[in-house]
């Protein structure tokens, strides 16, 4: 008899849930203003943020509004772990494309037996890792130039319409309290360059995508090589007097050394670029104090031992009109 009394409570408690239950969905499919269903609330943020999904969608990693990009052809110790490192710093709404050959993958793969967090980023596509055209020549500045103002490029990065282009001297620091939007809108922003003012230098720079189109769509970097002004030798130059002629929005000198610093000296940026070169060294370690992960930035080119070579045997690259997804491991 004891148990009598539990089991009539017990009952009763069932019946109340389900009485809530059939209450409850009654009135959110009668008055779905009023009372909107759990889906129906959580709906607007998976539709507004998919880079939230799973990381093994297909789709995680998509090319949407941004793009982290770094061309980069030498086999360096430090390549990796900086990739890695932009990825971590700028977070999942930044697929990093690394433009390269399948020899230089053959040789990091070789170097250590892989980095398992490299590989899985680029497993999951945050990072892409992508094949250039054979005919691409990266051994000089005009090369450099040549291939970053090139329409094949910006292609890849549609449908982006900011690219942040980073080179293997650069870092962006995790100290700092500012971000790459922060500077969303201009066009162009990188270090105040030291010889052409309001110009900037473009080895860590954030752009424009649509009006970097347009600047190839409408000139030929080629025809102001021998211009004699110098502009065509370098992109960044480049694309900054292109840029004017387009109605182009730059920040001023103060504003864009707070995004990076390379031969102006200024306190404390969001990142570094020409790390180790000219006056960057007398600061060297004001610079690692305040930014320790610049270290990275200072790469040298890998030489394999026996063993590395025997794990991962020399790759020839093979001819190539570019564009393919390289991959790791």
């Amino acid at each position: 008899m004891k148990g009598r009394p539990i089991v009539i409570v017990a009952t009763f408690c069932v019946v109340a849930f389900i009485l809530t239950v059939f209450w409850w969905n009654t009135n959110t499919s009668n008055h779905k203003g009023t009372h909107p269903s759990l889906p129906g609330q959580l709906a607007p943020l998976s539709s507004e943020t998919p880079y939230l999904s799973s990381p093994a969608s297909s789709d995680a990693f998509a090319i949407r509004d941004r793009v982290a990009a770094i061309v980069e052809t030498r086999p360096l110790r430090t390549i990796i772990p900086l990739i890695v490192h932009f990825a971590t710093v700028l977070g999942p709404q930044w697929p990093i494309l690394f433009f390269t050959r399948a020899s230089t993958v053959r040789t990091l793969e070789a170097f250590g037996q892989g980095s398992q967090p490299f590989k899985r980023m680029v497993e999951t596509g945050q990072v892409k890792i992508i094949e250039l055209p054979t005919e691409t020549s990266l051994i000089n500045y005009l090369g450099v130039a040549d291939f970053l103002a090139s329409k094949w490029f910006w292609m890849q990065l549609e449908p982006a319409e900011h690219m942040l282009l980073f080179q293997s001297d650069s870092i962006l620091c995790a100290n700092s309290g500012r971000q790459v939007e922060d500077f969303f809108e201009y066009d162009f922003v990188g270090a105040p360059h030291p010889f052409f003012p309001g110009a900037f230098n473009g080895g860590l720079s954030l752009r424009n995508v649509s009006l970097s189109r347009q600047v190839v769509d409408t000139w030929n970097i080629a025809d102001d090589v021998d211009s004699g002004t110098g502009l065509g030798l370098y992109d960044d130059l480049w694309f900054w007097d292109k840029m004017k002629d387009l109605g182009g929005r730059f920040p001023t000198g103060e504003k864009a050394s707070e995004f990076a610093v390379d031969f102006i000296w200024a306190e404390k940026p969001l990142g570094f670029h020409g790390l180790g070169k000219g006056p960057q060294k007398e600061r060297a370690e004001e610079i690692y104090a305040w930014c320790p992960e610049a270290l990275l930035a200072i790469g040298e080119v890998l030489e394999l031992s026996e063993d590395e070579k025997k794990a991962r045997p020399t790759l020839e690259d093979a001819e190539t009109t570019g564009g393919g997804l390289l991959p790791f491991g």
